[in-house]
């Protein structure tokens, strides 16, 4: 009896461990964590920036909200400090196009509503022509990148349901994902 419970024991320890490493290796979703924003006055968009956050998409939810660029437009998120940033991912509807993420130190949002990056260092850039549809789109950031401002451009039509803003920093947030309001209503449902 002894010796069967020590190799349950064993199994679900590498369970626990495997499980871990899994979660550890896709990293953590801290978009929460930021300030979202769309850039005003050139770009009009449809929808509300707080879809794009609230855990919901075509893959889980059937009441899944869009916010939606009809030519072109940024999206930004501020964080109070610096954090660690692997990269951005996009859930992506019918309309799908190419887009661009670029990490700053010391950027903001500007009083015209449009980024100010005049005081700003870039740390990182990257883009994804994949003009993937109903999709999860990949924006990755080179390894150790570190910013406190993020914008995600699209310079075509764009259709998002979600962004995840992805950081594998040790000692950031909790490696469970943060629970948000939409998240919590689906599981009543």
């Amino acid at each position: 009896m002894d010796r069967s419970r020590a190799v349950w024991r064993g199994a679900a320890g590498a369970l626990l461990l495997a499980c871990a490493a899994a979660v550890a290796g896709t990293g953590v979703n801290i978009a929460v964590d930021a300030t979202t924003a769309a850039t005003r006055g050139y770009n009009q968009f449809e929808g509300d920036e707080a879809a794009l956050t609230d855990g919901l998409y075509p893959g889980n939810s059937d009441g899944a909200t869009t916010f939606a660029w009809p030519n072109k437009g940024n999206l930004t998120f501020h964080f109070e400090e610096p954090r660690q940033v692997s990269g951005l991912r996009v859930y992506v509807g019918e309309n799908g196009g190419g887009y661009q993420a670029t990490a700053y130190l010391g950027a903001c949002l500007g009083a015209d509503g449009q980024t100010d990056a005049s005081q700003a260092v870039v740390v990182a850039d990257t883009v994804n022509f994949d003009f993937a549809e109903n999709a999860w789109a990949e924006l990755p950031f080179p390894p150790e990148t570190t910013a406190d401002f993020i914008v995600l451009a699209t310079e075509s039509g764009a259709v998002f349901y979600e962004v995840q803003i992805l950081s594998d920093a040790a000692g950031g947030p909790s490696a469970v994902m943060p629970a948000t309001w939409g998240a919590a209503k689906l599981r009543v449902r």
